[in-house]
């Protein structure tokens, strides 16, 4: 599954690591609890790691646009548990 979301770099990362140019004392700023919201997904969780890659690829793009430019991330996504019987359980699930 394919989900787009809006970077926030606060979702991601705290503010007070952004400078911080090695990746090893950077890695204290990431967080462990990232959480994207997606209208159809609700929820979607992104690991550390993966977290890290979407900051790295982000600002590699940024350098070449201006920082208050939205992106727009896509990634796949794999579903866990029991995702579509929670799904069609919901009140508002047509």
């Amino acid at each position: 599954v394919t989900v787009k979301f809006k970077f926030d770099h606060d979702q991601f990362e705290y503010p007070w690591s952004r400078g911080i140019i090695d990746w090893k004392k950077r890695m204290e700023g990431i967080r462990e609890d990232i959480n994207i919201c997606n209208e159809y997904l609700r929820m979607v969780k992104v690991f550390a790691k993966t977290g890290v890659y979407i900051i790295k690829l982000v600002e590699s793009h940024q350098k070449k646009q201006l920082k208050s430019d939205a992106v727009i991330v896509a990634a796949k996504v794999r579903l866990f548990g029991d995702f579509v019987r929670r799904n069609s359980d919901h009140p508002n699930h047509a």
